[in-house]
């Protein structure tokens, strides 16, 4: 993953999990990020990369709470075949 967006996709976890309270009491919220770069398709359309970005996010999500992933093609390479 690009280091720039492997920093702004940790900044952003960071910041929505600090502490936060509700009603007095404290509260934890996490997050997972799921990315496609544009940059990596022959034709970008928001649909699919919707979709790619959907799936590294649930992969995300697999591999535990507060990660970022990109989309990775089966190939193992960013992008779509």
């Amino acid at each position: 993953m690009p280091a720039a967006l492997a920093s702004l996709a940790r900044r952003i976890i960071d910041r929505i999990e600090e502490p936060h309270s509700f009603e007095g009491q404290p509260i934890r919220i996490s997050a997972s990020i799921g990315m496609a770069i544009s940059s990596q398709y022959a034709e970008p359309n928001s649909v699919t990369m919707l979709a790619d970005a959907d799936s590294a996010l649930y992969h995300a999500k697999r591999l535990g709470r507060g990660r970022a992933e990109l989309y990775r093609r089966p190939s193992g390479r960013v992008g779509v075949d």
